[in-house]
């Protein structure tokens, strides 16, 4: 069901809307759609500028939005979804262009929160009329402000014909200018003359004061000189704090930040500043992500699920309320994650069972339905010209089996000998024999031909893991079923 506020704004609407900018301006100008619903300003956007530059990833479009059904839709179209409730929104991120359709009956107080959180850029809104009929403090505010800073035009009943949802409101279409506003390519905005090529100009002659004239020019010179000097430790000292607060977000202790590095570069402060944010942003996100209490517990399938999420993260604002949000979301994922790891464990460990000879050699003692106390796993060491080594594709593999058997015992996973660093530490020792380690979990036998046997080292463990994976696939008899 639809939100009773929710008017799609049609293309004949938004193509008068994005009137005054180039497809080139579209491309590279930071965009932000306030109460963007299903994004069709911002489809119109993404297309426009696709046709004319054939580019189809665009990371300068945000969107602002409460309704969680629409914005699951904008999450299927990747935009960047920076906040719920716009009226409680105050960005970091440097916006160039807000471009809205706010709702009809609320439209003023959208337009001027916009206002508030632009610092240089332009807005372009859609009001109902009757919000210049002066009425109220904030139509007598939005009269002042468009006065002062813009235009207005009446579109008539833009929303009566070919809209989604019609509406006979009678539409206002507003532009404000904030700051110095959109840069304009050279030929919007000219100055010009006709050159004169005549041989009868006189010959330059040297003017009185000239000497005063240029002492002027160079005490500026100078004073400008002793003033950079003078602010350059004051630079040094600010650079130097960036860079010892922001360095906890880089990934190399090597590196000063990066987030500093990529947004030096740039001449323009509004592009280098929204760089600075948006880098820093994706890398604290990353360092959320990448803690150990997150991937500890991650097997191989629940990390990509993770990292799909956390992509889509990235470009939200870093501030307590989100991440606050993010570990609410991740913790309804928190059974899903468990189950999956379990069940991801229990297919590598009954893969190779008796019956199973399609594609690889079973063994007896693997089971198809449960684990045993033995399993048998083939190719995950291996053995060339005289020395063990591990199976480096398939590390991973017995890793999983690891945090799986972590999370139906409750140990943390940072607190165990895995079977992987078990057989590293031994051929790091030996390589050369065939033999026996022991993991946290495991008695591991590990033989020439690739194979290594897994014995449980507790049974109860193994019970209870093979009883969460059967409850996990609907195994389990009813409750009232007779034993």
């Amino acid at each position: 069901m639809q939100p009773k506020t929710f008017y799609p704004t049609p293309d004949k609407v938004i193509r008068q809307m994005l009137s005054p900018y180039t497809s080139e301006q579209l491309a590279t100008l930071i965009i932000l759609e306030p109460e963007a619903g299903e994004g069709h300003i911002l489809d119109f956007i993404s297309k426009r500028v696709q046709s004319g530059r054939n580019h189809a990833d665009l990371n300068n479009l945000y969107a602002v939005e409460i309704d969680p059904n629409l914005r699951a839709i904008l999450e299927s179209k990747d935009y960047a979804i920076v906040g719920e409730d716009f009226l409680k929104y105050f960005p970091r991120r440097r916006y160039d262009l807000i471009i809205m359709n706010p709702p009809f009956d609320h439209g003023e107080e959208h337009l001027l929160h916009a206002w508030e959180i632009l610092e240089d850029g332009e807005i372009v809104c859609l009001l109902n009329a009757t919000s210049f009929d002066g009425k109220t403090n904030k139509e007598r505010t939005i009269i002042d402000l468009v006065s002062d800073h813009g235009t207005k035009e009446n579109i008539g009943k833009a929303f009566s014909v070919g809209a989604k949802r019609s509406t006979d409101v009678d539409v206002m279409l507003v532009r404000l200018i904030k700051g110095h506003g959109i840069e304009r390519s050279a030929d919007e905005d000219t100055i010009s003359f006709i050159p004169t090529n005549s041989r009868d100009n006189p010959e330059f002659q040297e003017q009185q004061g000239r000497e005063v004239a240029i002492q002027g020019f160079v005490n500026q010179l100078v004073g400008n000189f002793n003033a950079a000097t003078a602010f350059y430790p004051e630079y040094r000292q600010a650079r130097s704090k960036i860079i010892r607060y922001a360095a906890m977000f880089d990934h190399s202790e090597y590196t000063s930040s990066a987030a500093l590095k990529d947004s030096d570069g740039i001449d323009n402060d509004k592009d280098s500043y929204n760089k600075f944010i948006n880098q820093l942003q994706s890398e604290a996100w990353m360092k959320i992500f990448d803690h150990p209490k997150f991937q500890g517990s991650l097997t191989e399938r629940a990390r990509k699920a993770m990292d799909e999420f956390r992509s889509k993260q990235k470009r939200l604002d870093f501030n307590m309320e989100n991440i606050e949000k993010m570990l609410y979301a991740v913790m309804d994922k928190r059974d899903e994650f468990l189950y999956g790891a379990m069940e991801d464990a229990f297919a590598t460990m009954t893969e190779y069972h008796e019956e199973n000879r399609v594609y690889f050699e079973g063994w007896k003692s693997n089971k198809c339905w449960k684990v045993n106390h033995r399993v048998v796993l083939p190719y995950f060491v291996e053995y060339s010209f005289g020395h063990f080594s591990r199976g480096y594709s398939r590390s991973s593999e017995l890793t999983d089996i690891d945090r799986a058997l972590c999370l139906a015992s409750g140990k943390p996973f940072d607190s165990i000998q895995t079977v992987d660093s078990a057989l590293r530490n031994q051929f790091s020792i030996d390589d050369k024999h065939a033999g026996e380690v022991h993991s946290t979990f495991f008695r591991v036998r590990f033989y020439k031909k690739g194979t290594i046997h897994l014995y449980f080292k507790d049974l109860e463990l193994l019970k209870q893991f093979n009883y969460l994976v059967a409850k996990s696939r609907n195994w389990l008899p009813p409750a009232n079923a007779t034993k």
